[in-house]
This record gives structure tokens, sequence and C-alpha cells, in this order.
């Protein structure tokens, strides 16, 4: 069994975040995107893709890339 640890209600994460959509992400692990597909899909847009990815420890996080190849994690969820 996996224990997630969640965003406070006072952190910024928590704006963005939706514990309904984060237990479907995890029943689907599988489709998760890695942190290099998700730079590469943003590239292509203006502003920069927000959204789950699978880090390379095998532990889930809330990630924004921006078009220009940066990253920000913005909660790591853990394995």
């Amino acid at each position: 069994m996996n224990s997630f640890s969640f965003p406070a209600a006072s952190h910024p994460a928590n704006e963005t975040f939706c514990a309904d959509h984060f237990a479907q992400v995890v029943a689907c692990k599988c489709e998760l995107k890695t942190l290099k597909e998700l730079r590469f899909e943003a590239r292509d847009g203006i502003v920069g893709v927000q959204s789950y990815c699978l880090l390379a420890d095998d532990s889930i996080a809330l990630v924004y890339c921006g078009p220009r190849g940066g990253k920000k994690i913005i909660w790591n969820f853990g394995a």
C-alpha cells in the first residue's frame, strides 16, 4: 500500500489539486507521463503545462513545465 502526502489547505499547491482526480491518476499510474515527456509537450505551448508526472524515483509529482524548458515541482506526493 502506498502512502501519499497531500498539500495543506494553506499551501499554494492546494489551489490546483483535486483529490478525486489524483485518485484516478494513481489508479492509472502506468499512463502517467515522465518529466521528459511533459517538458517536450510544454515546448508547443505559449504558457506551459501543469500536470501530474512520474519522476525517476517512481514518485508522483504535480509539475509545471514552461515553454522554454524550465520546470517547477509544485508538490511531490511521494511513492
